[in-house]
């Protein structure tokens, strides 16, 4: 008796994750570039063994460095920010890397354009965290006559507004 396998068919939200690339991108790649789809009622799902066949086959064939990370990591000075293996580990996330390289195997892929956000990310996040805060709701606290409590928690007297 032969042994029948069932694919894992997976959404586009999780073939995204795998080729850490937008779903856009996914759509031009199904389109034009041949990545392997199943079409489910009126669904697009997508076999998991076949994309990540498709996408180490893509790695071997187009395969290219754009990026030293650590030397962009000391360029930028983003060690005031964040630690580096702490950085690469965020970019590893949305990039593939081999070393300390970040590597495009996509002509649609902008890795590098991915990486200037998530660096924007983290100095915002940064400077964020300096900002006074409402100890009850945690919203941004906007006046600086304000101690403690933003606005919308501050107690109000009925008649007289805002408690003082």
């Amino acid at each position: 008796m032969a042994v029948v396998r069932r694919k894992k068919l997976v959404t586009t939200k999780e073939v995204t994750k795998m080729l850490k690339v937008s779903s856009e991108v996914i759509t031009c790649l199904r389109q034009n570039d041949g990545l392997p789809f199943v079409r489910n009622s009126k669904y697009i799902l997508f076999s998991e063994p076949e994309v990540i066949r498709w996408r180490n086959q893509q790695l071997i064939n187009d395969a290219k460095s754009v990026l030293n990370l650590k030397e962009y990591y000391d360029t930028i000075r983003l060690n005031r920010f964040v630690p580096y293996d702490e950085f690469k580990a965020k970019v590893r996330e949305i990039a593939f890397l081999d070393g300390d390289s970040v590597i495009q195997y996509l002509k649609r892929q902008s890795p590098l354009k991915d990486i200037q956000n998530l660096v924007g990310d983290i100095v915002s996040e940064h400077w964020n965290s300096f900002k006074p805060r409402c100890s009850k709701c945690g919203n941004v606290i906007v006046s600086s006559l304000d101690k403690g409590l933003c606005a919308s928690c501050k107690p109000r007297i009925k008649g007289k507004g805002l408690l003082q």
